[in-house]
């Protein structure tokens, strides 16, 4: 996925946050947009984002089973509307809210 998400640096150079930039890039991660501020994030300051996914190709894993109901292997299979529409609303009962700083 690619994402967006403004964050604050404190304790670290320009020039360094620069140069790291490199070594993240080698492992998927790119940071860009730099400038100074004089403040820095706090609770809250980040209210209001959002964030929209899009999944394409979800597979999920079916148990098998031999006769003494023991799983036996784990296999990807295509996973339909109905499974994924299930988790999503398990997820939206018992996920927590990720805020920042806590």
């Amino acid at each position: 996925a690619i994402t967006y998400q403004f964050c604050t640096i404190r304790g670290h150079t320009l020039q360094r946050v620069r140069n790291a930039n490199s070594y993240l890039k080698q492992r998927g991660i790119e940071l860009g947009s730099f400038r100074e501020v004089n403040w820095s994030l706090a609770n809250g300051s980040l209210e209001g984002n959002h964030f929209e996914i899009t999944v394409r190709n979800l597979s999920r894993v079916k148990l098998l089973h031999n006769r003494s109901s023991r799983c036996t292997e784990e296999i990807f299979v295509p996973c339909d509307k109905l499974h994924a529409f299930l988790m999503v609303e398990r997820l939206r009962a018992s996920a927590f809210i990720n805020f920042y700083g806590e």
